[in-house]
């Protein structure tokens, strides 16, 4: 076990020293690089620029507007009367279906009407849990 962990170090530690040495030699001949500066010869003609000017660009307009973050205020406003308005809904189709219930048997058929009516108050019930939930 022992040996093991001799011939590990002996491997690691030299790749391990070596890894600074060789990102400081890349940054220093990138310095050079950057200080030298482009070179070219007297009869060549400069390299055109990667992006050329833009002819649409407009100067009085920023690149990337941000829209306008809404009013919490506003956005819990309207957000209560929205749950008012869908509380009101489910509140009159619980009470349409039990009635529907009611006249009808249900322990034997249940009518298309009232599968539709469960459906319906279970999409409100999810819209107002979203609109209560935070985030």
């Amino acid at each position: 076990m022992d040996q093991t962990r001799r011939v590990f170090c002996a491997a690691v530690f030299p790749l391990a020293a070596a890894v600074p040495r060789a990102f400081a030699a890349q940054a220093r001949t990138q310095d050079q690089q950057q200080q030298a500066g482009p070179q070219q010869s007297r009869g060549e003609m400069p390299a055109p620029p990667v992006h050329g000017p833009n002819p649409n660009h407009q100067p009085d307009v920023p690149p990337f507007d941000k829209p306008a973050k809404p009013n919490p205020v506003e956005v819990l406003n309207r957000n209560h009367e929205e749950i008012s308005d869908d509380v009101r809904q489910l509140y009159s189709l619980a009470r349409k279906l039990r009635d529907q219930l009611w006249q009808s048997n249900s322990t034997k058929v249940l009518s298309i009407a009232a599968i539709n009516d469960t459906k319906e108050i279970e999409k409100l019930a999810k819209h107002i849990r979203k609109l209560l939930s935070p985030g």
